[in-house]
């Protein structure tokens, strides 16, 4: 039995899989991590801890009933996906840090405080053993999501 190959047709080939790298649809990649961290955002909500059982506390300064009101930490929680370069893409989760959202005081509730003038309170590390919790299903999510954002990029190229 003998077989026969041509060069016909694998230039062209190789072309289209040179340039399917470049076809894949940045916003389908953000939106795929989106949905992929989402179970950990969840997670997140579910777990962080909720002071003065959602009662408003006595301040001073002139902030919103929202900023003030047990629950800042469980509201302000976000996902953000950023890309530096063309390669590459990160998905930041946790509490925003905008202004007039909590997300400069997460610090205190995940290491804990003590100090002269205030009572000790534990760690209490809600980010960490949100991650620990959902790992393996975030993984697969994230293999998932891109091998759709990849499936959608190859019929776009008619491979």
């Amino acid at each position: 039995m003998r077989v026969k190959l041509s060069k016909e047709g694998f230039e062209e080939l190789e072309n289209k899989l040179n340039r399917l790298p470049n076809n894949v649809s940045v916003k389908a990649i953000q939106d795929g991590m989106k949905k992929a961290v989402e179970p950990l955002k969840q997670k997140m909500t579910q777990i962080v801890p909720v002071g003065n059982g959602g009662a408003e506390r006595v301040s001073r300064k002139k902030r919103d009933n929202a900023y003030r009101r047990g629950g800042a930490t469980r509201r302000d929680l976000r996902i953000l996906t950023v890309q530096d370069d063309p390669s590459e893409f990160k998905t930041l989760i946790g509490v925003s840090k905008l202004r007039g959202k909590v997300g400069w005081r997460t610090h205190f509730i995940v290491s804990g405080i003590a100090g002269k003038y205030r009572a000790k309170v534990g760690a209490r590390p809600f980010l960490d053993d949100a991650l620990t919790a959902t790992k393996t299903q975030i993984e697969d999510n994230v293999a998932t999501e891109i091998e759709k954002a990849v499936d959608v990029a190859i019929r776009k190229e008619g491979l």
